[in-house]
């Protein structure tokens, strides 16, 4: 969704989600050998098993962002917020020592199932914004930042900020005498700060 707020002014909302499920059925035929095979090591007690995972995403960006353009320079200011969330379950279920063959069932043993199940939750929400000028299409500079808030970290040290700058020069835009022998040349540095949270727990 965009929307134009004023002149150079405008809002942009994007959402997006994805969502996966997943059954497996997993089986291995038991192996006994007998006669003169009674004692190789073949012998496999047999396996069913059977398990299930669900995963979703969702992701919703709001952005904001005003453009000014003069005769020699531009200035472009972009601000926005966002939030990921993305959850997960998985279930499983297995039995060995299999006593029907070929009935790929759970309840296919005298022993007593063992079971599994993991289910996790992660949020982050940010926001984050950018500035970006240039003079006369030979000198740029640019500053950006950007806050995290995870719920997988301590609630009191949830945070993180990671900020970052660059700056550019086109050197031969400011020599026309020199385009002779180097037709392009720049000079760019930039600095930032990483930051990461942990995984879910």
């Amino acid at each position: 969704l965009n929307y134009n707020i004023y002149k150079n002014f405008t809002a942009l909302w994007r959402v997006g989600g994805d969502v996966s499920n997943e059954n497996r059925k997993e089986w291995k035929a038991k192996i006994d050998p007998k006669g003169n095979n009674e004692f190789s090591p073949l012998y496999y007690p047999g396996l069913n098993r059977e398990s299930s995972a669900n995963q979703r995403q969702l992701n919703s960006d709001l952005i904001f962002t005003y453009k000014l353009a003069k005769e020699k320079w531009t200035l472009d200011l972009m601000a926005g917020q966002s939030l990921n969330q993305r959850s997960s379950r998985g279930l499983g279920t297995a039995v060995s020592n299999t006593t029907i063959p070929d009935f790929n069932n759970i309840s296919n043993s005298v022993e007593r199932p063992e079971s599994d199940e993991a289910i996790s939750l992660r949020r982050n929400i940010g926001v984050y914004g950018s500035a970006d000028y240039s003079f006369r299409n030979f000198f740029f500079f640019s500053v950006n930042a950007r806050n995290e808030w995870s719920s997988t970290l301590p609630k009191k040290h949830n945070s993180y900020f990671y900020p970052g700058a660059n700056i550019g020069l086109i050197f031969s835009e400011l020599i026309p005498s020199a385009k002779r022998f180097l037709p392009y040349g720049k000079i760019r540095a930039s600095w930032a700060r990483v930051a990461n949270d942990a995984g879910p727990y």
